[in-house]
């Protein structure tokens, strides 16, 4: 793929970062599948910087214009479960806001949005989100699409602010409370 996008001579318009892989799984199922984090670190976070650090110069070209469709996970307290798929979304989020001063500089836009849950196939296998309320694909391509012609730096659910509010005043009592509810959920699965 990149060899073919190298071949446009003009430059390119721009990169939809949207590629992801979701994994929701206990640390203590995880002791023997490190490669759940290897996978997940190269599809979220190595997989799209080797495609941006390869494309920079074609975007610079054309004052082009990055969209990175992220999760509001990134910006908020991290939870149990899902620390490979936090870890390795927060990463690249980190890495594209580290670099977007340079990429201004270059000309080239920077766009990240952060959703909520989505109905798509990656949903499926978390059983609990298969009837949770979650955005359209559709409603994520119009974001998308708006994103393309407004340049509009970030976008988040206006309701965002309030949990990224509770992250921050909240850690401390969420710290406490997370491990007993862990410590019940376990129990009641037999497990402890």
């Amino acid at each position: 793929m990149l060899a073919f996008l190298h071949q446009l001579s003009d430059g390119l318009d721009v990169v939809v970062s949207n590629a992801g892989i979701s994994i929701n799984r206990p640390l203590a199922q995880s002791l023997d599948r490190y490669h759940d984090f290897t996978r997940t670190m190269a599809l979220n976070y190595f997989a799209p910087v080797k495609l941006l650090l390869s494309l920079i110069p074609l975007l610079a070209k054309k004052n082009g214009h990055i969209i990175n469709v992220s999760t509001i996970n990134a910006l908020l307290l991290p939870v149990p479960y899902w620390a490979a798929y936090q870890a390795s979304k927060t990463a690249f989020d980190t890495w594209l806001r580290s670099a977007e001063p340079e990429l201004k500089i270059k000309k080239i836009c920077v766009t990240s949005i952060y959703l909520p849950l989505v109905k798509t196939p990656m949903i499926e296998p978390t059983i609990a989100y298969r009837t949770a309320p979650a955005m359209s694909p559709v409603h994520v391509s119009e974001i998308i699409g708006h994103a393309l012609y407004s340049k509009r730096k970030v976008y988040k659910p206006w309701w965002l602010i309030f949990g990224q509010w509770a992250s921050v005043s909240f850690r401390t009592p969420l710290a406490f409370i997370i491990p007993r509810l862990i410590m019940k959920k376990e129990r009641e699965r037999g497990n402890v």
